[in-house]
């Protein structure tokens, strides 16, 4: 007998992003055989099995809507359809919904992508609040999935069991066909460069500060290395980026692109020879942090520089198709980039993309990750 479970992510599945496609996948593979409810963000109107609600813009707001609009969606599928199981991603301070999970005695379970209540470190008071009910609500959880990082965040950080932890690795579509990076070049009708990529959501903690402070240091070597950083994505620490490069006057160095169809991101990606994830040393725990960014950067076979705060950092660097950014200072990273930049270390990466690329797409796929979470869930009762 299948469980009827309630998803609640978020995001808006009409967009296309990596959040909310990963979403629409989960649910899709989870309605082979289980009866699933849906709680997600958007205007249209509501069905039985698919609830929508809206995103305010005033946060505070927000905040209430969303905690009094999800708890009445959990209290009325309970009462209408007798759901069983939430599984949801939790967000911040939207958290009345599960403790109320936990008052009716409906089995939950939390999947983690990220550092939970991060926007409320500068509010001590309202940080310590929701540190205590979170450290409640996640030992009252069934399980709770997340990747290798964020477990191992959640144990030290909470204290959670390692047993009530389901380890993950994010997932990515198998490519069949890669353009040539003469083709791409063409399409996008860009010269011939050292292309160092960025993709994603552009955030202080995702370490860009670091890269073009050892651009403006080491500016001229690096013209002469004939690179362009191709920052692509949007985010709330875009503007300082942009104002940084601006004010150094390294613009003829950086360029700034907004966010990407794959159909056309695949092109930057076939022409860049370093894909960057050089995430900020101060946001946590030491090799925590999981991006899906990586994931196209192996699935395109691009030479990643990462941080020791990924938490693929020792796979990139065993499998050798990588560097990692230990000190964080500009003369560790221009030596890593002058390095990377390198004949004899593009075709030694190559070669290991080429060895390793069937592990590759073996263990990083979606369908990996989802039968994990789908075994979990059809054995609550």
């Amino acid at each position: 007998m299948s469980n009827k479970i309630l998803l609640i992510g978020l995001v808006n599945l009409k967009e296309n992003k990596g959040d909310s496609n990963h979403f629409r996948k989960l649910i899709n593979y989870l309605r082979k055989d289980q009866n699933v409810f849906t709680l997600t963000l958007g205007n249209s109107q509501n069905s039985n099995n698919e609830k929508l609600i809206y995103y305010p813009k005033n946060r505070i707001f927000r905040q209430l809507y969303w905690n009094f609009i999800i708890s009445y969606y959990i209290i009325y599928l309970k009462i209408t359809h007798d759901i069983n199981v939430v599984y949801a991603r939790p967000m911040g301070a939207i958290i009345m919904p599960y403790i109320i999970c936990a008052l009716i005695n409906l089995k939950y379970s939390f999947e983690i992508n990220g550092i939970l209540f991060e926007g409320y470190l500068n509010k001590p008071k309202i940080h310590k609040v929701l540190n205590i009910l979170y450290n409640w609500l996640l030992k009252k959880s069934e399980f709770i999935a997340a990747s290798k990082g964020y477990c191992i965040y959640l144990n030290k950080t909470f204290n959670v069991s390692k047993k009530n932890l389901l380890e993950l690795t994010l997932g990515y579509d198998k490519i069949d066909f890669l353009p040539s990076t003469k083709n791409s070049l063409s399409h996008l009708n860009l010269k011939n460069k050292n292309y160092i990529i960025f993709i994603g959501n552009i955030a202080e903690y995702q370490g860009l500060q670091y890269i073009l402070k050892t651009i403006y240091k080491y500016q001229y070597q690096l013209i002469n290395l004939n690179i362009e950083l191709l920052i692509i994505g949007d985010g709330s620490f875009k503007k300082q980026l942009i104002n940084y490069t601006n004010k150094k006057k390294i613009t003829s160095l950086v360029r700034f692109i907004q966010p990407l169809k794959k159909s056309e991101l695949k092109h930057y990606l076939v022409i860049s020879k370093i894909g960057l994830s050089p995430f900020d040393y101060k946001r946590g725990i030491e090799g925590t942090i999981s991006g899906l960014k990586t994931y196209d950067y192996f699935f395109h076979k691009v030479p990643i520089l990462t941080s020791k705060m990924d938490d693929a950092a020792l796979y990139i660097e065993n499998k050798d198709i990588g560097k990692v950014i230990k000190k964080f200072d500009e003369d560790e990273i221009y030596l890593l980039i002058k390095d990377m930049l390198s004949v004899t270390y593009q075709n030694r990466v190559k070669e290991n993309y080429e060895k390793y690329y069937i592990e590759i797409e073996n263990n990083f796929s979606w369908d990996n990750r989802f039968k994990k979470i789908y075994k979990k869930l059809k054995y609550i009762s």
